[in-house]
């Protein structure tokens, strides 16, 4: 986590450099790409608002967008982005291979971009926006890639809504990060299997993350304050099914714990909402933050635990059931947050449940 975000922010002045160009009005455009066709070249020869179709088959991944209102749009899974020779969203210094990389420059964000209707494979990152706004990853299948699925940084208003994301076990499947106001961005109604966090919230606000269901990872959704000034919080997290997130995943080498057997953990993190979630048989393991739903202080700015209280925040209506150490978890070093109408069985420290 922390190596991306430093090359992300380094890459900050090479996305000025590329995206402070020109940007013509939008028109229309379309153009259809045939398998082993140059997704780059249509997206280099498209009018801003331009739309690319692509067909059942495989192509080139690697794509750069910086155009604003672009849709890249395949014909469902059969519609296959892998990697195959050089990869020009790694050539950027922004990013590591990616399959589709968007992104803008510091004060001029792109606009309206969708990814939408295939699949993304076997890249370090499947889809990453950096410096977005209303950047949209719709029905995207992004499978084994290999730190991150679909990811944005720095960004606004993003909905990544309906996508079905597995084995992105380095980092997490679903991630949203530094985005001091993003503004409501979404996200909603994914499954997430086989990923280390299956939807990963850092140093963010204004976060919505709905109706996803998050099965067999090594932890189902966590909120993160990183200790970085502005912190993380007003974020929701609702009507979620999580459950059974109990793989196993070593430390990384580069501060990362051991994560295993967690469903909702609130690291950190001020003004946050988590109701009416389904949270059951999370099993923990040895991390830090094992159990159902989890709240404990957040990072210090030199990335150890023990920074700010998870304070503040309201947990109410979840059922949570069979989670190992407890149901509820409430280590936040704060006496501010509700607990309330949690229909559980047990918690730490007891009396935090509702029993039904």
């Amino acid at each position: 986590m922390q190596r991306l975000a430093r090359a992300l922010v380094a890459g900050a002045v090479v996305a000025s450099a590329i995206a402070l160009g020109a940007q013509p009005a939008m028109a229309d455009d379309s153009q259809i790409v045939p398998p082993g066709g140059s997704i780059q070249a249509a997206v280099d020869a498209a009018l801003p608002g331009g739309s690319i179709q692509l067909l059942p088959g495989t192509y080139a991944g690697g794509v750069t967008v910086t155009k604003p209102g672009i849709t890249i749009r395949g014909a469902g899974p059969e519609t296959v982005i892998a990697p195959a020779g050089a990869n020009a969203c790694a050539a950027t210094g922004m990013f590591p291979p990616t399959g589709i990389c968007v992104f803008g420059a510091p004060g001029h964000p792109v606009h309206g971009v969708t990814v939408e209707s295939l699949t993304v494979r076997d890249f370090t990152v499947g889809v990453f926006g950096i410096l977005t706004d209303r950047l949209t990853v719709r029905t995207v299948y992004a499978v084994d890639n290999e730190d991150y699925g679909v990811a944005e940084f720095e960004s606004t208003r993003g909905e990544f809504v309906g996508d079905w994301i597995s084995g992105s076990g380095g980092e997490a499947g679903l991630y949203v990060g530094d985005s001091a106001d993003a503004h409501g961005t979404r996200v909603e109604g994914n499954h997430v299997t086989g990923s280390a966090v299956g939807t990963f919230v850092r140093h963010s606000h204004h976060v919505i993350v709905k109706g996803n269901f998050l099965e067999g990872d090594c932890t189902g959704i966590v909120l993160l304050d990183d200790g970085q000034a502005g912190g993380q919080g007003d974020n929701e997290v609702s009507a979620n099914i999580v459950r059974d997130n109990n793989v196993y995943c070593p430390p990384n080498g580069e501060g990362a714990p051991p994560l295993q057997g967690t469903g909702i953990a609130l690291v950190g993190g001020q003004h946050n909402q988590v109701s009416a979630n389904i949270v059951d048989d999370n099993r923990g393991g040895p991390g830090p933050i094992p159990g159902g739903i989890v709240l404990i202080p957040g990072l210090t700015a030199t990335g150890g635990f023990g920074g700010a209280p998870a304070a503040h925040n309201t947990i109410s209506a979840n059922v949570a059931h069979g989670n190992v150490p407890a149901d509820i978890v409430d280590h936040s070093g704060s006496a501010s947050n509700v607990f309330a109408a949690n229909v559980c069985d047990t918690s730490q420290p007891g009396g935090l449940c509702v029993h039904a």
